[in-house]
């Protein structure tokens, strides 16, 4: 480092070149604003959902009545082809814990608590893609339901005993992913985006020191050079 200035050395650094710092902080930056916003979509499309999905509990069901009234058309939206698909609708009684109690008069079963919103038990994952492939579908659910036989497990809600659902999946864990993700993303962000702010703080006062450290070395190679032309020579004798 005796001739190099702090650019210099800086330039010869492999991992911490001033271009790669800004490429690492940028990426930084946008970790940190997709974190934000996934944490924001989980929180208003998946976490009140699963919220309301907790409140299920385990009931006993029996399919009172099931057949395919009428068709309906997929929101897919403008620019997609329009399809449909039959809708299926299975009504079901429901006995709390085997007791013979039932809600009356039926209710519409439901796939899941994601699917509340819809008039049809079942919903194809794929509606936008093919009619013969969504009746396919539909079809292959209203076996699977009739062949659970008189009685299987679903669950209800007991503040609103019209909702009954088929499958309460994990909704704790989704809730939990839901913000540890996110909230990881946003925290590997910032803190790279700090420790880069850090480097670029101590890479400024390092070029200080040596700036300052090279100022006092031409100051002090000047006085030297004054001081030795400045002591008288010595006659040589002949």
């Amino acid at each position: 480092m005796e001739k190099s200035t702090l650019s210099e050395f800086l330039e010869t650094r492999v991992c911490f070149t001033p271009r790669r710092k800004t490429l690492w902080k940028k990426f930084a930056v946008l970790v940190t604003i997709c974190g934000v916003g996934a944490l924001l979509y989980f929180c208003i499309a998946e976490v009140e959902t699963c919220i309301e999905g907790m409140k299920f509990v385990k009931a006993r069901c029996s399919v009172n009545e099931s057949g395919i009234q009428g068709e309906i058309l997929c929101d897919c939206g403008v620019y997609v082809p329009s399809a449909c698909y039959p809708c299926l609708k299975v009504l079901v009684v429901v006995g709390i814990d085997g007791e013979k109690e039932k809600f009356s008069p039926p209710v519409l079963l439901y796939e899941s608590v994601f699917t509340l919103d819809q008039i049809c038990s079942y919903k194809p994952p794929s509606c936008c893609h093919d009619n013969v492939k969504n009746t396919q579908s539909v079809m292959q659910i209203q076996k699977e339901m009739l062949a659970m036989g008189p009685a299987f497990e679903c669950h209800y809600n007991p503040r609103n005993t019209s909702q009954v659902i088929l499958y309460r999946h994990n909704y704790e864990w989704i809730v939990a992913s839901s913000f540890l993700w996110p909230s990881l993303a946003i925290v590997f962000g910032i803190a790279s985006i700090r420790f880069i702010e850090n480097m670029e703080e101590r890479d400024a006062y390092v070029k200080q020191l040596i700036m300052m450290v090279e100022a006092k070395r031409k100051i002090s190679g000047k006085y030297h050079r004054k001081i030795s032309s400045a002591e008288p020579r010595t006659p040589t004798a002949v």
